[in-house]
This record gives C-alpha cells, structure tokens and sequence, in this order.
C-alpha cells in the first residue's frame, strides 16, 4: 500500500483553553483536567475541521485516548 497524503491536526480546544468571550456548556466539567472534553467552541472547530476534510480519502485515523481527541475524530 503506497501512502500519498497524511494530515495532521490538534483536537479543539477544550473548556480551560477557551478564549474569554466565547460560552461554556452550562454544567462544568469536574473531571480530571488531563481528560476534559471539548468546549463548545472546540466542538465547532472539530465540525469545520470535518468540514475541510469531506472530500479527502482517508483510509485510517489514529488519536490519542484523551475524551477531546475522540470527540474531535467523531
């Protein structure tokens, strides 16, 4: 298998990343903060970067196993 293109891209940003001005969910998160899910604004991110990538040809996806990388390849 000949490999021709590889993308790379960071998860969106999750709640303590947020820029001040943009909304947080409304129930915080008190989880450990290695593993916090994406904020709004980093779910809106991982919907353009979904966006951007629709018409790629894309055999495989690998991620680490933190809930914002999930949640960013989802």
């Amino acid at each position: 298998m000949k490999c021709t293109n590889i993308y790379f891209s960071r998860h969106g940003v999750r709640p303590q990343q947020t820029p001040a001005g943009f909304p947080l969910d409304s129930e915080p998160y008190t989880g450990p903060g290695y593993d916090a899910p994406l904020s709004p604004l980093g779910r809106q991110q991982a919907e353009a970067l979904g966006e951007s990538q629709a018409n790629a040809s894309i055999d495989y996806i690998f991620c680490s196993p933190f809930r914002r990388t999930i949640e960013t390849v989802a």
